[in-house]
């Protein structure tokens, strides 16, 4: 008899595959380069050479600071798989590189294109499971 509360997971889930959990780390770096820009900004507001850089540096500092706040929240959540977490980052970066680009501006282009690439990778694996996970369902009742 087997229980019916253990979860079957296969051989390949359990062990290879790692798609979700390199989205996750995606989501990860993203927060780390988002914090390291804020932090960069808010020493170039009270660095010693320009006392008074205004106000734009300070906002700058505290929207990546948000940012990166926003991403490690989201990254936490992709870790336990949460579809609609992923979704969410994928359209955050989106638009947060769109006001970018629209600003005429190509900074950040290339990360953009390889963390929304791995999470890409992630949130079809998610939804690959989650579809799995509802073919088992209605095969048992």
């Amino acid at each position: 008899m087997e229980n019916p509360e253990k979860k079957r997971v296969s051989f390949y889930t359990e062990f290879f595959d790692k798609e979700v959990p390199q989205a996750g780390y995606a989501a990860i770096i993203y927060a780390v380069l988002w914090l390291m820009s804020g932090v960069l900004s808010w020493f170039a507001f009270y660095g010693p050479e320009k006392p008074h850089a205004g106000t734009f540096a300070l906002v700058s500092s505290i929207i990546s600071i948000i940012v990166a706040a926003v991403s490690g929240v989201f990254a936490f959540f992709i870790f336990r798989r949460s579809r609609v977490a992923i979704v969410l980052m994928i359209a955050f970066i989106t638009v947060l590189q769109l006001f970018t680009w629209l600003a005429h501006s190509l900074k950040g282009t290339l990360p953009f294109i390889i963390i929304t690439a791995f999470l890409l990778r992630g949130a079809r694996r998610m939804f690959q499971d989650h579809a799995e996970r509802q073919l088992e369902a209605t095969k048992e009742v």
